[in-house]
């Protein structure tokens, strides 16, 4: 019975959800239908430059919906809100247009969505009682759970169109690919909608830690927690009014039950989470401090693990930030003060490497990254914790100026590429008149800015609206436009050469009694010290080929009897040192009497034919394959 409540429970979940977020069902729905036209004619032109219409259309209407719920009740203003949502579809319909869509373009409407995301859960908290905390911890249930719960239904529904297929009747592969897109694409994001609860317009106090009984006492805005006690999933919330209306209880109740961590997630944070966030942190430091005068300044490598570090910290304080326990309230009093230096330095770090690659837009974000997360740091340190909402709008400005002229990631870094660019031109007296002249005769360093920013001036299409590149635009032939090659080679040995037998050519197997095939090679160690090619018997004695190597460590194709004593020795090394020190051609076919090489004694005789040969050969290294039929006599 207890189940069964629960099941009707979020059955009415889903339908209040429908009633919720009517416009953005009707945006999921069709993304559905656009997936499932997809599989069914595996192409659609059109595919990309909907969905991304569709995904603003619902993102903005789904924003507008708290907004409404949040501050409005006229029904006039959620309809102005439906008509905008709409609007916004259109608009990112016809602005992406009927071409292939630009990569500046898609990074663009990431970025929108992005801040649409951002503004989900920071608007909820806006002149609230409730923080960024308790909003980012509903999201994060919600999100988490219905992956969750739809994986699971979607797994049983594979299992079932399993069984059905095997034991009944043959069902088409592609039903599981339209379950995943029903599934996944229209169940999920109801199921998440269906779990963010209406938060009510009317001021109200939380109470911390969450307990089932009335009179728990807060210390104020400083969300400092007086009364001691267990996070639970029930909890109070005293409303200014002392409101006693049920509607409104529930949804108080329904607000706490969302904001609330469950035991698990409390214990994953507290006793797994941050201690490993911690030793983490004691690793990057102790670098930091041993390469503090090295190559930590200009690491690539490193620049992706500390924004990625920066990312995990804010996410964890956030999460962490109502937990009422020892290791909980260590880690927002010290991880704030150890994440400012550590950002710092990575953007610093950024910064410095503009010099060597230019501003492109992939650095701009980093750096703009770093700019919050010192932000945020900061802000962590100094403001009380239900007051942590302010790093959303933060958030939101500067991804505002990411993409707004003139001081978007794409005008800089254009300017910018385009300014190293001619300076180099320049500097070499390549640019006369808006007409280049190549010039192969130039110092290295200036080769790679020149190759740098005219790839990325390429890989965004600026090139065609720079006069003084137009002749590479029209012509995409870099050499001929600058006189040197657009991709540096810098190794100083290196030979690569390819020969096959063609298939026309028979094998003449007269004479033998086997054959076999093997893959034949020659590197700088020999991984096995035995793999056997084939057993053969004859005269009633036993014989093993082998692919091995002898005592001068050197690969050889071996014939031992069943005593193990060796019958024959080929070594590899004949087939390759021909092809690599005696035949004049590079690469290319071979003869039939270029591809077999025969060995005999008074025992046995054995013919290697190469079906294809190749020899890789550089400054640290060499590698020699080829693959052979192997022809056996044993007289």
């Amino acid at each position: 019975m207890k189940n069964l409540d629960k099941l009707k429970h979020r059955l009415v979940g889903l339908t209040n959800t429908i009633t919720r977020f009517p416009l953005t069902v009707v945006f999921l729905m069709a993304i559905t239908i656009l997936n499932a036209r997809l599989i069914i004619t595996e192409k659609d032109d059109n595919y990309v430059r909907l969905l991304l219409s569709f995904a603003i259309g619902l993102s903005v209407y789904t924003v507008f919906q708290l907004i409404y719920e949040r501050f409005f009740q006229d029904i006039k203003i959620r309809l102005v809100f439906m008509a905008t949502s709409v609007m916004a579809f259109f608009i990112c319909f016809l602005v992406l247009g009927e071409k292939t869509i630009a990569e500046q373009i898609s990074i663009r409407i990431t970025v929108i969505l992005f801040i649409l995301l951002i503004a989900f859960l920071w608007i909820p908290s806006i002149k609230n009682k409730i923080s960024i905390n308790e909003t980012f911890m509903a999201g994060f249930k919600a999100f988490f759970i219905s992956i969750f719960f739809s994986g699971v239904l979607f797994l049983g529904f594979v299992l079932v169109l399993g069984a059905i297929d095997i034991l009944i009747v043959s069902i088409d592969e592609t039903f599981n690919i339209h379950a995943a897109n029903v599934i996944f694409v229209l169940y999920a994001p109801l199921y998440f909608l269906s779990m963010i609860p209406v938060y009510p317009k009317n001021d109200f106090v939380l109470s911390f830690p969450y307990k089932s009984r009335k009179g728990v006492k807060t210390n104020g805005d400083k969300g400092d927690i007086e009364d001691k006690g267990d996070i639970e999933n029930k909890g109070v919330m005293e409303d200014k009014d002392a409101c006693y209306d049920n509607e409104i209880a529930d949804s108080m109740n329904a607000v706490i039950t969302s904001v609330t961590p469950s035991k698990f997630l409390v214990s994953l944070l507290t006793y797994v989470i941050i201690p490993i966030t911690f030793i983490f942190t004691v690793i990057l430091l102790l670098y930091i401090i041993m390469n503090i005068t090295g190559e930590f300044w200009t690491n690539n490598l490193m620049e992706p693990l500390l924004v990625s570090y920066s990312i995990t910290v804010i996410i964890v304080y956030l999460m962490v930030a109502r937990l009422d326990n020892s290791i909980a309230k260590a880690f927002r009093r010290v991880f704030p003060k150890v994440l400012v230096p550590i950002v710092l330095f990575q953007t610093i770090s950024s910064v410095l490497m503009i010099s060597e690659i230019g501003i492109t837009y992939g650095r701009y974000y980093v750096i703009l990254f770093g700019i919050f997360a010192t932000v945020s740091g900061i802000l962590f340190c100094i403001v009380p914790v239900p007051k942590n909402g302010i790093i959303a709008p933060v958030l939101i400005i500067l991804s505002l100026l990411s993409i707004l002229p003139p001081v978007d990631a794409f005008t800089i870094s254009r300017i910018n590429q385009t300014g190293r660019l001619k300076e180099v031109l320049l500097a070499n007296d390549m640019l006369e008149e808006d007409n280049i002249i190549p010039k192969a005769d130039m110092s290295d360093e200036d080769k790679k800015v020149l190759r740098s920013a005219v790839r990325y001036l390429d890989q965004l299409d600026y090139t065609e609206n720079i006069e003084w590149l137009s002749t590479y635009y029209e012509t995409k032939n870099f050499k001929s436009t600058f006189g040197f090659d657009a991709h540096e080679f810098v190794v100083d040995k290196y030979i690569n050469l390819n020969y096959y037998r063609e298939d026309t050519h028979p094998i003449n197997i007269a004479g033998y009694d086997y054959m076999f095939e093997s893959n034949v090679y020659f590197r700088d160690r020999f991984d096995s010290d035995n793999q056997e090619i084939g057993r053969v018997t004859k005269g009633g004695k036993n014989y093993s080929l082998q692919n091995t190597k002898d005592v001068e460590d050197q690969q050889a194709i071996i014939l031992k009897d069943e005593t193990g004593n060796e019958i024959i020795k080929f070594p590899v090394n004949i087939v390759f040192d021909y092809f690599q020190n005696e035949k004049q051609e590079l690469s290319g076919p071979i003869s039939p009497e270029e591809s077999e090489f025969t060995m005999e004694n008074e025992k046995v005789i054995l013919t290697l034919i190469t079906k294809t040969v190749s020899i890789r050969e550089w400054e640290d290294g060499v590698d020699k394959d080829a693959y052979v039929m192997i022809l056996l006599k044993i007289k």
